[in-house]
């Protein structure tokens, strides 16, 4: 099955967030976890996010009914490989707290291989551009770029491969 079909038809447990909080600052209560939505985006989907996508489908993480973070995947033309293009927050105050209160990068991680290890899915790699080939954020090239990136590289056993110039792992032989 294709990705998109699949984010469409294929329930994958309900989110967990607990497991992902990150301890309360002093400066922010803690996040409240029922306020907390996961949603799978397809195509046109995504254009009532205030963040910008792109690929062929995205997993969008929101807070109190407002855009949070998103993380895009592109499809290969041969149902293959899904290539990891997108980590991102929302500009404002959801964003920041759910990139505050929230490990979000490794929980989207976590979604991504579930979906993938799902027997319908075709796919057989997952992978990551090199963060300096990364081209569709627009404003956060900030201080926790290259952690957000290292760490979904890192949940997901991504190695970088030579040959694809690509971080990629394989989810199915």
């Amino acid at each position: 099955m294709r990705l998109a079909e699949l984010l469409q038809t294929v329930h994958i447990e309900d989110p967990h967030f607990g497991s992902y909080l990150r301890p309360p600052t002093s400066k922010l209560p803690p996040l409240k976890v029922d306020q907390l939505s996961l949603e799978t985006l397809i195509g046109d989907q995504r254009k009532a996010l205030a963040i910008p996508t792109e690929g062929t489908a995205s997993l969008h993480i929101g807070y109190k009914r407002k855009n949070g973070v998103v993380s895009s995947v592109d499809e290969s033309e041969d149902g293959e490989l899904w290539k990891i293009c997108q980590l991102q927050g929302a500009r404002g105050g959801a964003g920041y707290r759910i990139a505050s209160g929230l490990d979000w990068a490794r929980f989207l991680a976590h979604r991504i291989r579930n979906y993938a290890l799902h027997s319908d899915a075709n796919v057989r790699h997952l992978a990551m551009p090199r963060t300096h080939l990364v081209t569709n954020i627009d404003y956060s090239r900030g201080e926790n770029f290259e952690s957000t990136y290292a760490s979904v590289r890192r949940e997901l056993g991504l190695i970088f491969s030579q040959e694809h110039n690509l971080f990629i792992c394989d989810v199915k032989r």
